[in-house]
């Protein structure tokens, strides 16, 4: 073996290496839209990164749990409860979800707002005022939304529909756009209506949030290294850990969303 060779050779075990050291500096985090969108997750990341020497790589989308298999992902944050968790986690390719926080659905509607339900901490009672008024509310046509809303109807003691509910087939901004126009109420998540509001100032504003019934909570998965190549174990546990400690859990707690002043975004790692 010449001398020329061995040095190349040598030189490309160092870069390897190297490149090594590099992957190993990067935790790579696959997050749902919303913590994403609302910036929550920019401003804690940016704390560890100064405090742990990890750079971090945020990826947001709805398919976090593919990115997790195709390698792409080192720990996911997805909604807690849902099929897609429970199939990753039972098929021994994440660690058992730990609740990290929660955000929430909210009760929108017109800025005059008619039923008075303006800071209700009850969100089947202000639905029941809507419903008693016959003021309109537009179904917004999401599943989790419906769910929430037929709950909400059955603790307000089941109102007749007749007279205030639309069922459009709506959902999303076209349910925002609808409302809007009949000014009418409806039910969303905070954070996408939050964007859509800047983007189409609509004369709908959050009225209700407050009620522990609107939370939406989300749990972290570590990417089992055993199962998918390529995982930066250490560097995952380690975001992990600071996601769920007490003092970032109340940054959790006090973090606010531009555009509303009241709190939507809850610590949940107490609960595990």
């Amino acid at each position: 073996m010449s001398r020329r060779w061995l040095t190349a050779f040598s030189l490309l075990l160092i870069l390897c290496s190297v490149t090594a050291q590099a992957d190993n500096s990067l935790v790579r985090l696959a997050v749902v839209n919303t913590p994403y969108q609302s910036g929550l997750l920019q401003t804690l990341i940016s704390d560890f990164e100064a405090r742990s020497g990890y750079r971090v790589s945020l990826y947001s989308g709805n398919d976090v749990f593919e990115q997790a298999r195709q390698g792409e992902a080192d720990l996911l944050i997805a909604h807690y409860g849902k099929s897609p968790m429970q199939t990753f986690v039972l098929s021994r390719l994440g660690s058992w979800p730990q609740l990290v926080f929660a955000n929430q659905q909210v009760i929108i509607g017109p800025k005059s707002d008619p039923a008075g339900i303006r800071g209700m901490k009850n969100a089947s009672l202000a639905l029941q005022r809507i419903a008693e008024q016959q003021q309109p509310f537009v179904l917004n046509q999401i599943k989790g939304v419906k769910d929430l809303f037929e709950l909400l109807w059955l603790k307000a003691g089941k109102p007749d529909k007749q007279g205030w509910l639309i069922d459009e087939a709506v959902a999303k901004g076209q349910a925002m756009k609808q409302a809007d126009k009949r000014q009418a109420y409806t039910l969303w998540g905070a954070t996408p209506f939050l964007r859509f509001s800047q983007q189409h100032q609509p004369d709908l504003e959050i009225l209700v949030s407050a009620d522990p019934l609107l939370q939406r909570v989300m749990a972290i998965s570590l990417v089992n290294a055993d199962k998918v190549q390529g995982i930066n174990k250490a560097g995952a546990e380690m975001l992990r850990d600071y996601l769920l400690s007490t003092p970032v859990q109340a940054r959790v707690s006090a973090y606010r969303q531009r555009g509303y002043e009241a709190q939507l975004w809850w610590p949940a790692a107490r609960h595990n």
